[in-house]
């Protein structure tokens, strides 16, 4: 059985620091150099040639050097992790911080065992993944510009004739409006324009996202998420290419932590004591799994699609009845804020999305 080499790497934009442990914990390598995959490879190469009787595995902390140095080492046949960097125990005392230091750190952490791994996508999935994340970039503009130009209303007493906001009346009434002095016209011809202009933007990504969905990767896991009520065509979007491969959480619970959406927890002794959800992972998974629940606050058919397998259907229905169920009785029975009842829900949701798309529809 091969040694194995623990190799740390503290990755920044323009610098790379290597630090190479032994299973003794004893230091073969320390070095740094410039961002550049070949010195990087060298170095690695180095090590092999220093030790051939061992084997190399190395991990990074996940951020703005992306994925692809993992990738490139993976397709050399060199293990390589991604690390979760919020995950990473720290000393609570620790005051002095250098890329040394964090190398060495990482490459001992990764010898005992102690690192949580980053799921690497794949490119096309990491591709779609920034489209998304794009979009809903987009969005969040266009909704701060819109809520700006309401303002501006407020502000100078220009009450719109027609009751709604945004709708064709709404809209037309903003294009003809004269606010009475020319720098006022200009302020909301620019405002107007930015709207105008971000729409067409959500337009064109919009249909570039359908095209892309039609793809088989994503074609049949969106179709059956979309069983689903209150999950359209973003949110199955987002949790295919998100989450990738389902498989990778043992159980739903542990999909749910993943998502922060279960409870927070600080106990000592006889002492137990819980909180609001942890919010940690995936933030805008949660936010759509959240806002996906608030449907199940009306009183709506469960969605069906003849073209589904029976039993996706019949885990959907099920999901539907035991939420309603679960609605009523934190809202109806136990006076619970709704704001608490849409997140215990949210949390329930994911657990039936990570049934499905595990096959683990039984329970």
């Amino acid at each position: 059985m091969k040694r194995i080499i623990n190799v740390g790497m503290d990755v920044h934009s323009e610098s790379v620091r290597v630090a190479a442990l032994d299973d003794k914990g004893e230091v073969v390598l320390e070095k740094g150099m410039p961002n550049s995959y070949q010195k990087i490879r060298a170095t690695l190469d180095l090590i092999e040639n220093y030790r051939p009787e061992s084997a190399i595995r190395c991990c990074y902390e996940a951020g703005p050097s992306g994925y692809g140095l993992a990738r490139k080492l993976r397709t050399d046949k060199t293990e390589c992790m991604v690390v979760a960097p919020g995950k990473i125990p720290r000393k609570k005392n620790e005051r002095i911080k250098t890329d040394r230091k964090d190398a060495l750190s990482l490459a001992r952490l990764m010898a005992f065992g102690a690192l949580s791994e980053v799921a690497i996508p794949t490119e096309e999935d990491e591709e779609v993944r920034e489209l998304l994340r794009y979009r809903n970039g987009k969005r969040k503009e266009l909704q701060r510009v819109k809520k700006q130009l309401k303002s501006f209303f407020a502000r100078h007493e220009l009450k719109p004739p027609c009751p709604g906001t945004w709708t064709k009346k709404y809209k037309e009434w903003i294009r003809t409006l004269d606010c009475g002095r020319e720098g006022l016209n200009k302020v909301k011809e620019g405002y107007l324009g930015d709207i105008l202009r971000l729409e067409a933007e959500l337009n064109g990504l919009e249909k570039d996202l359908r095209v892309r969905a039609e793809s088989k990767r994503y074609a049949e896991k969106m179709a059956q998420l979309q069983l689903f009520r209150g999950i359209g065509f973003l949110t199955s979007f987002s949790l295919v290419v998100e989450i990738g491969d389902f498989n990778r959480f043992a159980t739903a619970e542990r999909f749910m932590g993943y998502l922060g959406l279960v409870p927070s927890e600080h106990s000592s002794g006889e002492r137990i004591e819980r909180g609001g959800i942890t919010k940690t992972g995936n933030k805008e998974l949660r936010k759509l799994l959240i806002e996906a629940s608030w449907h199940y606050f009306m009183h709506r058919g469960v969605k069906g699609e003849e073209e589904q397998e029976e039993r996706y259907q019949a885990y959907a229905i099920k999901a539907d009845h035991r939420l309603r169920r679960k609605k009523f009785r934190m809202s109806q029975l136990n006076k619970k804020n709704d704001k608490v009842v849409v997140t215990a829900l949210a949390r329930e949701l994911a657990g039936f999305v990570w049934g499905m798309m595990t096959e683990h529809m039984e329970n």
